[in-house]
């Protein structure tokens, strides 16, 4: 928490999912639209711990399809219900 000119600066809790630092993902936001995140579209989704399980772009693979990272922002693993 900062505070400037008298007011209150919530700071806001990030992570990064692929681990290569491309995209700040916000704990806890069922809105996020960070790397593959589309507003809880598709991601982020609910994992079994509770938390959220957030997306970001992979690299492409021998045949020419993409994957992507996932991780949950509490447990940090990438499971679904």
């Amino acid at each position: 928490m900062l505070i400037s000119d008298g007011q209150e600066v919530t700071m806001k809790k990030t992570f990064d999912v692929s681990g290569e630092g491309l995209y700040q993902h916000e704990i806890g936001n069922k809105n996020c639209n960070e790397g593959w995140c589309n507003e809880g579209i598709d991601f982020p989704c609910k994992c079994r711990c509770g938390g959220l399980i957030h997306a970001d772009f992979g690299d492409e693979d021998s045949t020419g399809d993409y994957w992507i990272h996932k991780k949950c922002d509490r447990c940090g693993e990438n499971y679904q219900f």
